[in-house]
């Protein structure tokens, strides 16, 4: 039997969405949990699921100690996630809607506390890192190259 095949993907684009989500530290290890069984869930190996979820960790954390210093805004922040099967490519937003904050310093870093780094740490671990500050809020979007094994997603 012969016949055309077009090959597809295993399933189309996949999203995680959250929205005014508290920016608290105790809101932190449950969105860490969230992202990791996320990204388990649609096949992404244990080696790239540490990286993606450990900038990830870094930019939820980075909003709640700097975005709202010294403000009466109620700290929040937004989250989404997505896969894009046809061309491999994770993309992580973290977004707040605060003011960025530059460190003291010409190096962005106090050596003491060996503080600043969290940016640092985030650009290193993604293929690709954009931050967009505005006097609406700051937009971490961090992107990876990610082959998953359809055979160990749980859709």
């Amino acid at each position: 039997m012969t016949g055309r095949h077009r090959r597809r993907p295993p399933y189309a684009e996949v999203s995680l969405s959250y929205h005014g989500i508290g920016a608290d530290p105790s809101q932190l290890p449950t969105l860490r949990r969230q992202i990791g069984a996320w990204l388990g869930g649609i096949g992404v190996d244990s080696r790239q699921q540490g990286d993606v979820v450990l900038a990830t960790y870094e930019a939820f954390a980075n909003v709640v100690e700097h975005a709202y210093v010294d403000s009466d805004e109620d700290p929040l922040m937004d989250v989404e996630a997505t896969y894009v099967p046809d061309t491999s490519t994770l993309r992580v937003t973290v977004a707040d809607h605060g003011t960025w904050r530059e460190q003291a310093g010409d190096s962005g870093r106090d050596t003491e506390s060996n503080r600043g780094n969290g940016v640092r740490l985030i650009r290193r671990l993604a293929a690709h890192t954009e931050i967009e500050r505005t006097c609406q809020g700051t937009v971490v979007t961090m992107t990876w190259h990610i082959d998953v094994d359809p055979r160990s997603a749980v859709w």
